[in-house]
């Protein structure tokens, strides 16, 4: 489901990737969330978007098991609020959590 202009306010949206190959959680050191709001028709404005809480997740071939990459719930920073996409802040660089284990 693309996130954009239809998509209802306090939406949760979830993306699936597919990854070829063999991909491992330590591979992984961040993930980028790019923002295109740019305005697509004359006499519109900017579309502003409110990235409220984030889960990313890979999920383990082996086992079936979510392997954290970064939730914004045990970001103390960013726990109660990720971002806001503006025409002047576009994108956002989330930096994989370590938990135990990875």
């Amino acid at each position: 489901m693309p996130i954009n202009r239809t998509t209802p306010q306090n939406s949760e949206v979830v993306k699936e990737n597919e990854f070829k190959g063999v991909l491992r959680l330590s591979e992984i050191r961040s993930i980028t969330i790019r923002h295109d709001g740019s305005p697509k028709n004359f006499g519109e404005t900017y579309d502003n978007w409110d990235l409220q809480a984030v889960s990313i997740s890979l999920v383990s071939n082996d086992s079936g098991e979510f392997l954290n990459i970064y939730n914004s719930a045990n970001d103390r920073n960013r726990s109660n609020f990720v971002q806001r996409f503006t025409g002047d802040r576009r994108s956002i660089t989330l930096y994989r959590q370590r938990t135990q284990g990875n």
